[in-house]
């Protein structure tokens, strides 16, 4: 779940500044831009231990078979 909410972080990120004009209210955007820099570097982490995990994992069978 920690991933997809990372996920979610970018896609509203992403939907809310796609399509802007020069019109546009920018107020936020130094605000959201570092919480999706924020939600990146979570997302990356949760990445590395999942990758770990799974390597972990795999050492295992290896072990298991041997």
């Amino acid at each position: 779940p920690l991933i997809s909410d990372t996920t979610e972080i970018a896609l509203d990120f992403n939907d809310r500044y796609s399509e802007r004009d020069e019109r546009s209210d920018l107020k936020n955007f130094d605000r959201e831009l570092s919480s999706l820099g924020e939600a990146l570097e979570l997302r990356m982490e949760f990445e590395d231990r999942l990758l770990a995990a799974l390597d972990q994992h795999e050492l295992l069978l290896v072990d298991n078979q041997s």
